[in-house]
């Protein structure tokens, strides 16, 4: 199974590798930031002067996202797809982007939340666009995200 898997994030890896252009890197770097620790803080503040509970829950939910998701890159050392020694500061697997920004989605009470995910979709693509992660680590992310939304 972990083999199938392997070889369905290098096809993905390859096919995105082939269809970079300066624009759409530029763009996907920009939805990639949404999602950066001091962004992710920002967003927690200014949520606060909206309304301090929700403000808690996205700090709880930050908090439990990054917990488990740097747990797990530590057991899992698994390398980046660009092996780039600026990006590959921790592990690729999961994806704390997407976690993060899945989380906020299920956390916000935001109307229509299709859109909040679509969001989130468009950050956990950047990362496999940005070759920072491969699929399996944007979907194990996302699903961390979704899970601990669920939990708060």
């Amino acid at each position: 199974m972990l083999e199938y898997v392997r070889k369905i994030d290098l096809r993905i890896t390859g096919l995105v590798a082939d269809q970079q252009h300066p624009l759409m890197r530029d763009t996907m770097t920009a939805v990639s930031a949404l999602a950066f620790p001091f962004n992710t803080l920002l967003f927690i503040l200014i949520a606060y002067l909206y309304s301090p509970g929700l403000s808690q829950s996205l700090l709880t939910g930050t908090i439990a996202v990054w917990t488990f998701c740097y747990g797990l890159k530590a057991l899992a050392s698994r390398p980046r797809p660009d092996s780039n020694p600026e990006i590959g500061l921790t592990s690729s697997f999961p994806s704390a982007h997407s976690a993060t920004a899945f989380m906020f989605a299920g956390v916000l009470p935001f109307q229509p939340q299709s859109l909040l995910y679509l969001i989130a979709g468009m950050v956990a693509f950047s990362r496999i666009y940005l070759q920072s992660h491969y699929l399996s680590d944007t979907v194990a992310g996302s699903l961390i995200g979704i899970l601990v939304a669920a939990l708060i």
